[in-house]
């Protein structure tokens, strides 16, 4: 392809600048816009023109990004660099177009270098990416610079000014250029560096050689007169700006003075022509020619130049134009001390310091370099430093100074500031709170602030070799630092940071901290090390405060989880935060599965509503609120009253931040209060029937008394009447009559009786005869009762419970029917269990039992109250009409003697008890008394009753038998009389209620006065005294009244 097609397929080019290379090329943003200014804009825009292109510059990034973007071909043109080996790897070069002088740069106070050789050791300043830096490494290995990498080539000069760095190379213009700018006064040229002329290029990428061939020819167009143009108009704008005469001067002299020389000559050589200009027009012209050259560039010079006396005032004999910009006045009104003396504007403070500078370097025949302040005509302060030298005039012999004045209060500002900023950061660093290290790049510890010093106790200055100085173990798992494998040392290694890392440490006086150890790397601009730094946290109380307060949570959680109560936290929305265990058994889940969840989630909307408007009322309300509320939860259907308190919880400022509830499972506490009040008025019936039971005693005692007479008299009555007669008859009558009363006497004892457990061979079926024949007299006539009574079997038990089984149960069934009528079913069978027997028979051993039936055909018992029936206290009925002891005192009665009792129930059917009681057969047959064989006697008896006519019935009954008797009806007199004849008498009957001594206390006192006395203790009703309490006293015989004759007459 042609040159021309090509540009034709090309018509935009993508330029890389992106460096500020003053007064060759840079960027500047100006007014929203970027724009590419210097010698090397007017080259590129003058190539566009005459190729007919777009350069399109590339703005806003490094040089070394735009060179990493022309590898990559995304830039394709450079207009200004150095060619090196590696860019030629990318890129094609020009033939060089612009050149420029290398000098090192060094501060004022630096000692004097003869060449890049004297840079070793030394700390340079230097863009990584640059022309410098890739020449100092390949051409002077043996340096050893210690390097300070820099974006940009003003910082190069930034850095050496504030002495982190010792030295760095730049060319001539763009040193001037920011110098000038940036007020750096304090750097001088400290020698040139003779390398050959670095050479500047444009630079093509390598895939477009006919590009590379059409710049060529291009730039061989520029006629030298364009490119002095170009020259004159960016170099002379420079110097306008801010060409700083003495780095002239320090350049000159580095090489000679050549510069110096020249200025210093000025006058010299001005004076010479004028001598030399008489001869010749020739020499004239030579010399304007040479005025206008000096001129120019004093003119152009920033700053003032000046020639004056060495007086008091400074007397000015020559200003530059630069005087006017510094000081406000211009040159007319300060030369010869016009309008006012130089001396004048220097601040009255610093002038005998200038005066001291200048004479020292008089005397000593040197420069002299002053820093001071002035006031300018507007009154302003300005800071400016000035350079000059003692000349003697050779034609007049006058010592005057010349030099040169220049404004540096922007960089005194900039000083002042850094010293200001450096010392802020000294004082932060030092009353930080956390322990700072810093290290350099070997790791060698070289600063610690107080706190870092306090939490070890030392500032050691070590490097890694000796980090073995340092105990620690970290935590958790207590495993102690090796020297190498401290976070330090990684960083220093490998770059990389380490975060909060749990460390124990033994600090330099013994004691042990905790602390959080991180470490990160300081890297320069390109990424490598450049130092690094340590922090210490000492966490010691902390994590004290941390363990505690862990603790006390831990002491709160296991109480929390150890109370019965169900306890929760929820935030103000409703949303559950926590809870215990016995919330997570009621809720039916886990915490992590109930946290995050509101009450919608567990139970039903209305009683989750119910739980949100208790919530908003203790909001509200800004205190605990409590209640009660009947819950069914739908985890297990569990339904039970709970005793609620919501709380408000708010933050120490005061912000709500959720409620605490705490609900307590009353519904036991409430059973037993209702089960309390029921027990209360079961006290009170029972205390009533006790009061009936003692009344019942009572009576029966009088009842029996009353009935021994009848009985016995009616007994004696019929040994004297004729048989058949209509009196035997009657006689007959009354004495049955008294017997079925003296039943229902015993009857009557049988709930009198507080004991009962005595246990002996017993036959059911009588008992079962007794008890209907009770029960006819008390249950409504609409209810018939059918009995089966087939028992013949014999148990071990007790009459009186085998009786409350009976009328419990009886009782019971009657009852379900009362309102309705029925039948009462009683049966009393005989049966065998075996291991085929039919029926759940489970627990009970084979062998015969006596089974017990007792049906109704009532309304039958709920089938949700079948299981409760035997609980103590359960009834239905109503208050007043039954204890709830009945069928508790028939299962316990039952399980006593190793049987077991079933229940069945229905609507229809009624209700069917059955039990089974284990039979125990009796060895010995019982044979009933016979009324054949009456004893009789003829021994002497006393006789002793509170009722005469006992005594008197007792008596004649006695005489029949041939016994003679002695009555006394008070027991005090029979005692006396005991006491006075105790062999009168062979037998003593007695009762064993009456009033003043009872007969117990009274056969206590005649066995001791006669131990062989028998005695036979008769009784209607006793609750002091049993049988077996009788018979431990020594009584012969126990009797219950009324009194059977004959049964009197056998004992």
């Amino acid at each position: 392809m042609d040159e021309k097609n090509w540009l034709l397929a090309h018509p935009s080019i993508r330029v890389g600048v992106g460096v500020a290379f003053p007064p060759f090329m840079w960027t500047e943003h100006e007014n929203s816009q970027w724009a590419f200014k210097g010698m090397v804009s007017d080259y590129v825009n003058l190539l566009a023109q005459r190729l007919g292109i777009d350069m399109n510059i590339v703005y806003d990034i490094p040089f070394n990004q735009a060179l990493d973007r022309g590898k990559k071909r995304e830039i394709d043109f450079f207009p200004c660099l150095s060619k090196t080996p590696g860019r030629s790897d990318f890129l094609l070069f020009t033939k060089p177009y612009l050149s420029y002088p290398l000098v090192i740069l060094t501060r004022e106070d630096a000692p004097i270098l003869g060449s890049v050789s004297d840079l070793k050791g030394k700390r340079f300043a230097v863009v990584k990416h640059l022309v410098v830096y890739s020449k100092l490494q390949n051409d002077y290995p043996g340096l050893e610079l210690d390097y300070i990498y820099t974006k940009k080539v003003e910082e190069n000069l930034d850095v050496v000014s504030l002495g982190q760095a010792d030295a760095c190379i730049i060319n001539l213009a763009a040193a001037s250029y920011y110098i000038q700018r940036k007020g750096l006064t304090n750097l001088k040229v400290a020698a040139p560096v003779n390398w050959e002329g670095v050479q500047l290029s444009m630079g093509v990428r390598k895939d477009w050689p006919v590009f590379k061939a059409i710049i060529d020819k291009a730039m061989a167009t520029v006629s030298q007169e364009e490119k002095d143009r170009i020259s004159q108009r960016w170099i002379r704008v420079e110097m306008d700006t801010g060409v700083n005469i003495d780095l002239i001067w320090r350049w000159g002299l580095g090489i000679g003075t050549a510069t110096f020389v020249l200025f210093s000559f000025f006058f010299f050589w001005n004076r010479k022509l004028a001598r030399e200009i008489e001869k010749t027009e020739t020499a004239q012209k030579a010399l304007k020619e040479s005025e206008r050259h000096l001129s120019t560039l004093i003119g152009n010079l920033p700053g003032m130049a000046y020639r004056c006396l060495n007086d008091q005032d400074w007397t000015m004999l020559y200003l530059s134009d630069g005087c006017e910009p510094l000081t406000g006045y211009a040159p007319s009104e300060l030369v010869l001390n016009t309008s006012t003396a130089y001396n004048d504007l220097i601040l009255e403070e610093d002038r005998p310091m200038v005066w001291n500078a200048v004479q020292q370097a008089v005397d000593n025949h040197r420069p002299f370099t002053v820093e001071y302040r002035i006031k300018d005509k507007s009154g302003s302060e300005k800071w400016v430093w000035e350079k000059g030298v003692a000349i003697q005039e050779s034609d007049t012999g006058n010592l005057v100074l010349e030099g040169f004045i220049n404004d540096i209060s922007d960089r005194r500002r900039v000083e002042n500031d850094l010293r200001k900023s450096e010392s802020l950061l000294r004082r932060v660093f030092e009353i930080l709170p956390i322990g700072l290290w810093f290290a350099d790049k070997t790791g060698k510890l070289i600063k610690g602030n107080t706190a870092g010093i306090d939490i070890w106790g030392a500032e050691p200055h070590v490097g890694p070799e000796e980090y073995g100085v340092f105990k620690a173990r970290r935590l958790p798992s207590m495993e102690e630092i090796a020297p190498d494998d401290w976070a330090l040392a990684h960083t220093i290694r490998h770059g990389i940071t380490v975060r909060d890392e749990l460390l124990e440490i033994e600090a330099f006086d013994g004691s042990k901290k905790t602390i959080l150890n991180s470490t990160a790397p300081v890297l320069d601009d390109d990424g490598n090390l450049d130092a690094a730094v340590v922090v210490n946290l000492d966490i010691t109380d902390r994590i004290r405060a941390e363990r505690d307060a862990r603790q006390s949570e831990a002491r709160l959680n296991a109480l929390i989880n150890a109370i019965p109560d169900l306890i929760w936290l929820k935030d103000p929305d409703g949303i559950y935060l926590s809870c215990n265990p016995t919330f997570e058994l009621f809720f039916g889940a886990l915490e992590s599965d109930i946290i995050g969840k509101t009450d919608y989630d567990f139970v039903d909307a209305q009683l989750a509503d119910f739980f949100r408007d208790h919530d908003q009322k203790a909001i509200e309300a800004g205190q605990p609120s409590a209640n009660e509320e009947w819950l069914t939860f739908r985890a297990n259907g569990y339904h039970g009253l709970f005793e609620t308190v919501k709380i408000p919880m708010h933050d120490i400022d005061g912000n709500l931040i959720g409620v605490l509830g705490v609900a307590r499972d009353i519904t036991k506490r409430h059973k037993d209060q209702k089960e309390k009040i029921q027990l209360e008025r079961r006290l009170k019936q029972s205390q009533k029937m006790e009061s009936i039971g003692t009344l019942a005693g009572g009576i029966a005692h009088d009842f029996n008394n009353i009935l021994s007479s009848i009985i016995g008299f009616s007994e004696i009555a019929l040994k004297n009447v004729d048989q058949g007669s209509e009196l035997e008859d009657d006689l007959m009558e009354i004495h049955h009559a008294g017997k079925r009363a003296a039943e229902l006497v015993k009857q009557i004892l049988i709930f009198a009786r507080k004991s009962g457990d005595e246990l002996g061979p017993i036959k059911i079926q009588p008992i079962a005869t007794e008890a209907l024949s009770l029960l006819r007299s008390t249950i409504p006539s609409n209810i018939s009762i059918v009995e089966t009574l087939n028992s013949t079997l014999t148990l071990t038990g007790n009459e009186t419970q085998i009786h409350q089984i009976f009328m419990n149960l009886c009782t019971n069934a009657s009852q379900a029917m009362e309102m309705d009528g029925g039948t009462l079913k009683v049966s009393v069978t005989d049966q065998i269990i075996g291991p085929d027997t039919p029926g759940d028979h489970s627990g009970l051993p084979p062998g015969q039992y006596v089974k017990i039936e007792i049906s109704d055909t009532g309304s039958g018992i709920p089938e949700n109250e079948i299981e409760s029936i035997f609980e103590p206290y359960f009834t239905t009925k109503e208050v007043g009409e039954g204890t709830g002891l009945g069928l508790a005192t028939v299962h316990g009665i039952v399980e006593q003697y190793a049987g077991r009792i079933w229940v069945t129930s229905s609507d229809a059917q009624g209700t069917r008890f059955t039990i089974l009681l284990p039979a125990k057969p009796s060895s010995q047959t019982e044979t009933p008394p016979s009324n054949d064989g009456i004893p009789v006697g003829n021994e002497s008896i006393l006789l002793i009753d509170d009722e005469a006519a006992i005594t008197k019935m007792t008596s004649r009954f006695l005489s029949r038998l041939g016994y003679r008797s002695v009555q006394v009806n008070r027991s005090a007199e029979a005692l006396t009389l005991f006491e006075r004849q105790p062999d009168q008498f062979d037998l003593v009957i007695m009762d064993m209620t009456m009033p003043g001594i009872t007969g117990d206390k009274l056969a206590a006192r005649f066995l001791e006065i006669k131990p062989d006395l028998p005695i036979i203790l008769c009784t209607g009703f006793s609750k002091i005294l049993t049988k077996e309490d009788a018979m431990e006293l020594g009584i012969s015989a126990y009797i219950e009244k009324p009194i059977d004759n004959l049964a009197l007459s056998r004992t």
